[in-house]
């Protein structure tokens, strides 16, 4: 008889964690990162078992072996592995889209001023001596130097924002490996199979997604779930072994470009945001670089035919443009009066004005401009492409992932009456028992 007791008590033991197990499922079930949890249940060896074969243990009662989380751990590797190809192509491209944005702005308006400076050039050269005409070409000239100089300015304004987005992740990233450091020593100490270890899985889960979406990784797991991570790059480095993490350092050149590097050591981010940024901030300083020669090549071939020229005076020309600081940034008119304007040249009134011509074509200013715009804009396209097809891919890892771990209410109600039902027949034993105890003892 006592062995019923045993029985029911053990029943009503393993079905109230059972419930309890399920209520919390379901008041989490809207909560993010939660994994739906299962409590096992097995039969308990009886007390006849023999040590030595298993086989004749006899049931005696219902035992909790653990409290386990439905998730596949393979679905979980390709879920991060999503998510830091998604990670890398979307910072690409949202900053290839700024950038093409502030080259078609129109506070630039390279292409318009330089061919406002030609036909101002043109109009010029029909009637050399026209001091409104003139004043009409010096006009232009500082438009062309204003319109570099705000481009320039724009692109190093994206290219500094662009910085601070990296320090941003990078930020993240350590902080990421800060809170995992946390959750490996909780493991290392909670009893595993437990609510509670349970709950520091799914922070771990969560921190690896999340550092995951920052830059690739590898990942080793521990015997009680702690994780030890490396980057994916070549040379791969260590980030977290333990409790020991090794933080990521940024560092912006002045061209612009980024690098990353742990404990002194260069790495490469391989994917995630930081390889977005790192090939945005490259594209960026490579149109920058574009800018300076074109503003710096147009500079000297204006000022070289303005030097050949003769002014209204009759002197040698002077340069129009300080083109000594090499950028655009840099570029500006210098103070030149009507009458210093260089129209002729080659013993003809207009010959300066009318050799401006040969500077526009294949290899001018305007079609320099026209081929860091267009290879923008197809560096753009590629990149929006890329997002598109990183962003459902991972969409579709996730669903994956939500499919195998999230709560199914309908599933936990079909659970809780199996189990509530369970509970009350153990009950129903328990009083059974009781009332059969009552008998024998009022016999007595």
């Amino acid at each position: 008889m006592s062995d019923i007791t045993s029985i029911a008590l053990s029943g009503l033991n393993a079905y109230s964690k059972a419930m309890t197990t399920i209520a919390d499922n379901v008041a989490n079930a809207n909560t993010p990162g939660y994994v739906t949890q299962n409590t096992q249940i097995s039969e308990m060896p009886g007390s006849t078992a023999s040590p030595l074969y298993d086989q004749t243990a006899n049931p005696s009662g219902a035992l909790v072996t653990g409290v386990t989380r439905s998730i596949s751990s393979w679905l979980q590797d390709s879920a991060r592995n999503a998510a830091s190809d998604n990670g890398s192509a979307s910072a690409l491209s949202t900053w290839m889209q700024t950038s093409e944005a502030q080259l078609g702005t129109s506070a630039s308006n390279i292409a318009a001023n330089l061919t406002s400076f030609f036909n101002a050039a043109d109009q010029l050269s029909s009637s050399p001596s026209d001091t409104a005409l003139r004043q009409s070409f010096l006009a232009a000239t500082s438009a062309v130097a204003t319109s570099f100089n705000s481009t320039a300015q724009a692109l190093s304004q994206t290219s500094t924002n662009l910085s601070a987005a990296a320090q941003g992740s990078v930020s993240t990233l350590n902080t990421d490996l800060s809170t995992l450091a946390s959750v490996n020593q909780g493991l290392l100490r909670a009893q595993p199979n437990t609510a509670g270890a349970n709950q520091l899985l799914n922070q771990r889960d969560a921190a690896l997604q999340d550092l995951s979406s920052q830059i690739g990784i590898t990942v080793q797991y521990g015997a009680a779930g702690d994780v030890s991570v490396s980057t994916a790059g070549s040379p791969s480095a260590s980030l977290l072994s333990g409790s020991t993490l090794n933080p990521v350092a940024l560092t912006t050149s002045a061209s612009g470009t980024l690098s990353f590097s742990v404990g002194g050591t260069s790495i490469d981010p391989g994917s995630g945001a930081l390889a977005g940024l790192k090939s945005a901030a490259l594209d960026l300083s490579v149109r920058r670089a574009m800018l300076d020669q074109v503003a710096t090549q147009f500079g000297s071939a204006v000022n070289a035919l303005q030097v050949s020229g003769t002014d209204a005076n009759g002197n040698a020309g002077t340069p129009l443009y300080d083109v000594s600081g090499g950028t655009a940034a840099k570029i500006s008119a210098l103070p030149v009066t009507t009458a210093q304007v260089a129209a002729a040249g080659s013993g003809v009134a207009n010959g300066t004005m009318l050799a401006y011509a040969g500077l526009r074509g294949a290899n001018g200013a305007e079609s320099g401009w026209a081929s860091i715009v267009s290879s923008q804009s197809q560096a753009t396209a590629s990149a929006n492409a890329q997002a598109s097809a990183a962003a459902s891919v991972f969409d579709s890892a996730q669903q994956a992932v939500s499919g195998s771990a999230s709560v199914n209410l309908n599933q936990q109600a079909g659970q809780l009456l199996q189990y509530q039902q369970a509970y009350q027949a153990s009950a129903k034993v328990l009083q059974v028992a009781h009332d059969i105890f009552q008998s024998l003892y009022n016999i007595q």
